[in-house]
């Protein structure tokens, strides 16, 4: 049974003034019945606490098309658009809103994982009022035909592959899928139905170690580019394997990635891009081999160091494994630079890193393991 109560959890235009007593008015040309059918419907979609892109994926096979607000702090609004009309959550109840799916429904929302996810979404709000103009595309046939006949959530797993070199299966199902492997299996298939991603064994030369990796195929990383151009976004996709000597420590990278994103949400901030060692070098190289200019000359190299904001070390410069770009609570627009620190590192080398700023991160002593084993975590070191 619904849980919708006009007495209980729905305001009467008597408590309202002005314009926003023209609001709820206009709300009310729902039926009674029918906001009780779509309160059911909801109640339906997010049973069993899912994520909020796998709760908007079954809306739409309900015939309800989500509207969410967000902005730079995430999600802050829930409307629904049923049978030609469009409602707020908070017409519904409050266990409608964006803040009641979570608190009170027990809908899981992550700004990593699900808001690539709600940028796809056709009708999604603008801002805090939730009252942008609505394009009338509440067919969910329709829109999985603007998303190449997969969900929004299947969508957010090829945008979040592509922007690492390499992610192990098993911290996909981890990180992405909230340990759910039934979800991760299913949508996994999909994907390599559609041609955009491809999940491999891969060797490593130096141990008797295989890794179970997933890539995003040519055909995925366009994809996600031409996804992210339409969203604005500068982010940088790859395809195909590394080699198989590499394998390993991108695997790490992305753990090392999942720790700090962490960090960057629980004080409220918003990862932006992802930048590889792989980018900042190629842009580095390109300046610094410019045509009719010395690749030698220290004034000319501190600049361009400077201009890419990375530190020279003995006349070297010093280049993070990945930059992570972010937006702060106070929407301010911040970064930090991440080393993985394995076994294999120098005391040099870490004496550089310390000295240019980087955050290095390395094996959890807790665990036991190596940075590539499944047991293994990622902690902050200090020197």
């Amino acid at each position: 049974m619904s849980r919708y109560s006009p007495e209980i959890d729905r305001e009467t235009p008597a408590t309202r003034s002005g314009a926003r007593s023209n609001e709820r008015l206009k709300s009310s040309t729902f039926p009674e019945s029918t906001v009780a059918e779509l309160a059911e419907l909801i109640d339906q979609a997010s049973a069993g606490k899912p994520t909020m892109s796998q709760f908007v994926d079954r809306l739409e096979t309900r015939g309800i098309s989500a509207i969410p607000s967000v902005n730079a702090r995430g999600l802050n609004g829930m409307s629904y658009r049923f049978r030609g009309r469009t409602i707020k959550g908070s017409d519904i109840g409050r266990a409608y809103t964006a803040r009641g799916l979570q608190d009170r429904k027990g809908v899981q929302f992550s700004p990593e994982r699900d808001g690539i996810a709600l940028k796809l979404t056709p009708e999604r709000g603008r801002g805090s009022d939730e009252r942008s103009p609505i394009v009338d595309r509440s067919r969910s046939d329709r829109t999985r035909g603007q998303l190449g006949g997969l969900s929004r959530d299947q969508w957010a797993t090829v945008m979040e592959l592509g922007r690492f070199r390499a992610v192990s299966a098993r911290d996909l199902v981890r990180y992405r899928y909230a340990g759910n492997e039934h979800k991760f299996a299913q949508d996994l298939r999909a994907l390599r139905d559609a041609g955009l991603v491809e999940r491999r064994s891969v060797a490593h030369p130096k141990s008797d170690r295989t890794y179970d990796v997933i890539v995003l195929t040519a055909r995925g990383r366009n994809s996600a580019r031409t996804a992210a151009k339409r969203d604005g976004s500068e982010q940088t996709f790859y395809a195909g394997f590394v080699k198989p000597a590499e394998v390993r420590h991108d695997i790490g990278i992305y753990r090392m990635y999942q720790r700090e994103r962490q960090e960057i949400e629980a004080v409220g901030g918003r990862v932006t891009r992802i930048v590889t060692d792989f980018e900042i070098k190629r842009r580095l190289m390109s300046e610094l081999n410019r045509r009719g200019e010395d690749p030698r000359d220290p004034t000319r190299k501190s600049a361009i160091a400077a201009r890419h904001e990375v530190a020279i070390h003995n006349g070297r410069f010093v280049i993070p494994d990945i930059r992570v770009e972010y937006e702060t609570r106070d929407h301010e627009q911040e970064k930090v630079d991440l080393e993985l620190a394995t076994a294999d590192y120098k005391s040099s080398q870490i004496a550089a890193k310390t000295a240019a700023g980087l955050k290095i991160y390395g094996p959890d002593s807790a665990s036991g393991g190596t940075p590539w084993e499944p047991e293994y975590s990622v902690t902050l070191l200090s020197f």
